[in-house]
């Protein structure tokens, strides 16, 4: 016996079945395609983590469509990498700041740690203009560390003298400037220990 007609004429729910998975299909594909327009606008005004999450739903949940899929993990990777630049570039930043601060206070030794980071870690990194560049800024503070060391020594020995001398009020005059200049400067702490021992100082 043999069946004649399209297997749609016979079984008209398998034909329904199809049509319903065909259109959940073209539902999804579009569904996909939606989550990667929207990464990359998001992309374009610089929302770098909703970019990031947009691209991985897409190549977690809809990995079966490849060309979206593909286009997306691109977009993912451009993401993550312009993110990781913009965070080189904050902990830069910061590291500088922190190398001003330190030398302003007299924070010798760490103004020497953030030099030494500096060249370990950023020795090739080039940063966008307006920013200095870090063989240019080891450069510079290496200079500004070694005078502020002058300078601070200098004032040390005057203070040691007119301490060493018993001049009360000369010590405490330079001491004063020291702190003025190098206020966290360790030594600082120390020779106020000493002044009150000596009942110099409350």
């Amino acid at each position: 016996m043999f069946i004649t007609g399209s297997i749609v004429t016979h079984f008209p729910s398998a034909a329904r079945s199809e049509q319903a998975g065909a259109a959940k299909l073209d539902c999804e594909r579009a569904q996909a395609e939606g989550l990667y327009r929207q990464a990359l606008a998001a992309m374009e005004a610089k929302e770098l983590p909703r970019c990031i999450e947009l691209c991985r739903t897409v190549q977690r949940d809809y990995a079966g469509f490849q060309t979206t899929f593909e286009k997306t993990g691109k977009l993912l990777d451009l993401a993550l990498q312009v993110q990781e630049g913009q965070s080189r570039k904050r902990a830069y930043q910061e590291l500088c700041s922190q190398l001003g601060s330190s030398l302003k206070a007299g924070e010798f030794a760490q103004v020497q740690l953030c030099l030494d980071r500096l060249a370990a870690q950023f020795a090739d990194f080039e940063p966008p203009p307006p920013l200095t560049p870090p063989d240019k800024i080891i450069a510079e503070y290496g200079r500004k560390l070694k005078d502020a060391k002058g300078e601070f020594d200098l004032l040390k020995s005057v203070f040691t003298h007119y301490l060493e001398a018993g001049d009360r009020e000369e010590a405490l005059a330079r001491l004063e400037r020291i702190k003025q200049r190098f206020p966290k400067n360790p030594f600082v702490l120390q020779a106020e220990d000493e002044l009150r021992r000596k009942g110099w100082l409350q």
